[in-house]
């Protein structure tokens, strides 16, 4: 266990950051607010702190990449900033609830945090069993040993995830333009001591932590702790997230995928939310504004970078999936006032993945495989012929019990089906928006095979070894879709 100890350390400094972050944009309010919010706590706090953490410090790596200065130092030094300055510059933005009464969510604070750590417990278990799994053996799967743990390694011996040794074609095949959210946590654990070989694997399962604490939080808001609690065990015991050790699948696999996954889940989360808010209740209708999170636009944008920065195709998914919205919300009266804050966010993730490509323009890729391109849109029209072989393959996909339990078969039937159903203080047009996410999500998935070029166009070898992976990332959009659902006609959850 001893050579898990800078794995341990890498992430307390991750969190620090984190609490720092979302103290700066105004989430953690340190006295009740007068519309009744309290700030992010207990499991959803920590969730949210890893995810702005992880991205703080990737936004150093992005920074300092060019410098080659990326080190322990440097990152380390970083974050303890962000965790020091970020609460004494977020007090600022307190100042107008000093004078407003406390509601009763907020004067039971303590003990009511203590329940939701008691109601998360059963999901914190299976994220323990991950962890005990990772620091049994090293990183196994040859993906995650040619891709993120080699980046991480590279990146921690030149001090950039940019080496110029890289530059030569013959490096394409271990992808070192792949975005460096991933990289820059592996790095910065390698810098702090870990070892190459049995130190990494431990650094994974707290991407699968954040995911179960976000949406425990957000079922919390919404449903209660028990329907919380409820979900995030659901979720925590599908196989593909958390323990499976097939096609590189799991939490302690070194891979980004779970990862991605918890960064759409918290952006889409935080944007629901934002959704909500400021919408006025008819008769009988629950104020749903009080459920949004101080600062939940700020951490959203956050996250949104993140995401560009984890995966290609976050980076993908998540414009898409902001610039759709902006496009919807101006389509409906009840929603255009949000318009600009989703614009905010689509232009903060572009600007996101348009840095790293900068900063990543020299670094070669794989021919067929630059998916984030120009003409991405005509190589996909090119491969309409795939598309029944996809759509085929990808309901295979659904039905592998093995992996997904009965998570696609029978979660995504009702969460389509609740997201019809009427929900109090929920137009329809906000209720079909997270719908058209995850559709749009497994569409761009299609849409990705339709043009990869992998291998000389080797489609369905590849859907073999990464679909699974692909879909991950969109499973937990389905547990929002439900939770949306069973949203009570309450102010506030119990």
């Amino acid at each position: 266990m001893s050579h898990a100890l800078p794995a341990l350390f890498t992430w307390l400094l991750i969190a620090a950051a984190g609490y720092g972050a979302l103290a700066l944009c105004g989430a953690r309010p340190t006295r009740p607010r007068p519309d009744g919010q309290t700030g992010l706590r207990g499991p959803e706090g920590l969730g949210y702190a890893l995810l702005a953490g992880a991205a703080v410090l990737t936004l150093f790596v992005v920074v300092l990449s060019p410098l080659r200065f990326v080190n322990a130092w440097t990152l380390g030094g970083s974050l303890v900033a962000v965790a020091i300055a970020g609460p004494l510059l977020g007090r600022s933005r307190q100042g107008d609830g000093a004078d407003a009464a406390p509601d009763a969510d907020a004067t039971q604070s303590p003990t009511s945090t203590a329940r939701d750590w008691l109601w998360f417990l059963p999901a914190l278990l299976v994220v323990g069993l991950t962890v005990h799994l990772a620091v049994l053996r090293p990183a196994w799967n040859v993906d995650a040993q040619r891709r993120w743990v080699l980046h991480g390694q590279w990146t921690a011996e030149y001090d950039t995830t940019t080496p110029t040794e890289l530059e030569l074609p013959a490096m394409a095949a271990s992808h070192p333009s792949y975005p460096p959210l991933v990289t820059g946590v592996v790095a910065l654990a390698l810098d702090l001591g870990a070892d190459r070989n049995l130190g990494v694997r431990p650094l994974f399962p707290p991407f699968l932590l954040a995911l179960l604490a976000v949406l425990f939080g957000f079922a919390r808001r919404r449903a209660g702790p028990l329907v919380a609690g409820a979900t995030a065990l659901a979720v925590a015991l599908v196989p593909a997230l958390s323990h499976t050790d097939r096609l590189g699948l799991g939490a302690g696999a070194a891979h980004a995928d779970i990862a991605l996954a918890a960064y759409l889940t918290a952006s889409a989360a935080l944007v629901l939310a934002g959704l909500d808010r400021g919408r006025h209740p008819g008769p009988g209708e629950p104020n749903l504004g009080r459920l949004c999170p101080p600062g939940a636009w700020s951490v959203a944008a956050l996250l949104v970078v993140g995401a560009a920065w984890t995966k290609n195709e976050g980076l993908v998914f998540v414009a898409a999936m902001l610039l759709g919205s902006v496009v919807w919300s101006l389509l409906f009266a009840g929603l255009r006032r949000h318009v600009v804050a989703l614009a905010g966010l689509a232009v903060a993730t572009l600007l996101a993945g348009g840095a790293w490509k900068l900063v990543a323009h020299r670094m070669p890729v794989a021919e067929g495989e630059d998916y984030v391109s120009g003409s991405i849109l005509a190589v996909v029209l090119e491969g309409l012929d795939r598309l029944p072989t996809i759509v085929a393959r990808l309901g295979t996909e659904f039905t592998d019990l093995g992996l997904w339990g009965i998570a696609w078969l029978v979660g995504l039937t009702l969460a389509l089906v609740a997201s019809l159903l009427p929900r109090p203080g929920a137009p329809l047009a906000r209720r079909l928006l997270p719908t058209l996410w995850l559709v749009g999500g497994l569409a761009l998935v299609v849409a990705a095979y339709m043009a990869t070029g992998w291998k000389s166009g080797r489609y369905e070898t590849l859907m073999d070894v990464s679909l699974a992976r692909l879909v991950a990332h969109h499973l937990p959009l389905v547990a929002l879709l439900l939770v949306e659902a069973l949203t009570r006609p309450a102010s506030t959850p119990d």
